[in-house]
């Protein structure tokens, strides 16, 4: 009888790390706080419409685009967003949209996901431009090196179909080789690529993320994941992304448009977006917190599925 009762409770045991299992391991969301999500599934095929981009993105004050705000595509019971990229179109002339998602406050850490397709033509690594990414106060861009109290930004850059981060924060001007930062001059953003040596096939879904940790102030803590399909590929440590407390991660920054360098399209190619998700994880998931970092070979589990 004992033996029974020993068996049964092993047994009871058993069933409730199984189902404790499939809660941490699963593609639901009641291991995450989704902060903001758009999977474009109830917008209205055709050229992306003004209001309801307004509505899809927390009605943003600023824009960046010129040929409206891309297409929403139908594939099947699917809805995607596609930007496309004229022939001879480079940086945001005739091509590329970008826009601010504005949360409704600050956060000292946020991951961020989404879906991406790239076109054929873009096994050309001579097509480059940016991705989006998280972003604070400014979102410092274009060549203006954040002083530490005005904003900053943590997006991607492509070369083809390899992606690398692009990060702007006040010590720009170190990895520029200079001493002190240079009156007037353009420091532009740098960081390590998601998967060296690894090019993404175009015309395949994948899933990209990353893991924004601002630093503490008067401190160089602050850190950057990235991942693809869940797995962190690169990391990038010791950023002052500011030197107040009041900065913080209070955007969404959607950026793609060709340029700075490379070349412009030879034909119509384009890069499709889906399943955007900003979100930080519960409290009980087992995951890296603060400035600790994720173990090399974790893969996440997302809140659209990896």
């Amino acid at each position: 009888m004992i033996r029974k009762i020993t068996l049964a409770i092993f047994l009871g045991f058993l069933f409730s790390v199984r189902l404790i299992s499939q809660v941490l391991t699963g593609s639901g969301t009641e291991a995450f706080d989704i902060i903001f999500r758009h999977d474009f599934s109830n917008n209205t095929p055709g050229s992306y419409k003004k209001n309801e981009w307004s509505e899809d993105w927390n009605k943003p004050n600023w824009a960046n685009q010129t040929l409206g705000y891309g297409d929403i595509i139908e594939d099947g019971s699917n809805k995607y967003l596609q930007e496309t990229f004229p022939p001879g179109t480079f940086l945001l002339k005739g091509s590329g949209t970008q826009w601010h998602a504005r949360f409704s406050k600050g956060y000292e850490e946020l991951y961020l996901s989404y879906r991406i397709k790239f076109s054929s033509g873009f096994i050309n690594t001579d097509l480059r431009g940016k991705l989006p990414g998280l972003s604070g106060g400014k979102s410092n861009n274009g060549g203006y090196m954040p002083n530490g109290s005005d904003g900053w930004s943590a997006r991607f850059i492509f070369h083809g179909t390899n992606i690398r981060f692009y990060i702007y924060h006040p010590d720009l001007y170190k990895l520029f080789g200079d001493a002190f930062p240079v009156e007037g001059k353009k420091y532009y953003g740098t960081g390590p690529e998601l998967q060296p040596g690894y090019t993404l096939k175009p015309e395949v879904w994948y899933t990209i993320t990353q893991r924004v940790v601002l630093n503490t102030p008067g401190e160089n803590d602050g850190l950057v994941e990235g991942f693809i399909n869940g797995r962190l590929c690169a990391r990038q440590t010791g950023i002052r992304f500011r030197d107040t407390a009041s900065l913080m991660i209070d955007r969404l920054f959607f950026s793609n448009f060709l340029g700075g360098d490379g070349k412009p399209t030879a034909r119509n190619e384009f890069i499709s977006f889906d399943d955007f998700f900003v979100f930080t994880y519960q409290p009980w998931v087992d995951i890296a917190r603060y400035h600790a970092l994720n173990r090399s070979g974790t893969i996440l589990q997302l809140p659209g599925g990896n």
